[in-house]
């Protein structure tokens, strides 16, 4: 996560949220071939486990946000993966979405963004 980018972004945003949760792990927890050493096992997971940068949350919502430099298409589809594994991992909110954060981004990437209903925010504009 770009600390700079998000701390800039909390200052706008932060009072609209109860909490933030950070480098959130979300998805499989470990691998699923057997007969591997702890070693291995350690290795596969910080390989392999997926984190979102941060997670917020108010009155029954939940938010993924992806924090990137300059964000292109596929962060937007980062922030929907996370995004997709977080509801299948906490059916006890009414409603979860996901979130871009960065300092800059192009059209097209603002466009998807509206089409895909991710948030994007752009702390350089």
């Amino acid at each position: 996560m770009d600390s700079i980018i998000w701390r800039e972004w909390l200052a706008q945003h932060a009072q609209k949220y109860q909490a933030f949760y950070y480098n959130v792990r979300l998805g499989q927890t470990r691998p699923a071939a057997q007969g591997l050493t702890e070693a291995e096992t350690r290795a596969w997971e910080l390989i392999n486990f997926l984190r979102a940068d941060a997670i917020g949350s108010r009155k029954g919502e939940l938010i993924v946000f992806e924090v990137k430099q300059l964000a292109v298409p596929r962060d937007l589809f980062q922030a929907l993966g996370y995004l997709a594994l977080l509801q299948r991992e906490v059916a006890s909110f009414t409603q979860t979405d996901a979130a871009l954060v960065c300092f800059r981004t192009d059209q097209e990437t603002r466009r998807l963004g509206r089409e895909l209903k991710v948030s994007v925010y752009e702390t350089g504009r």
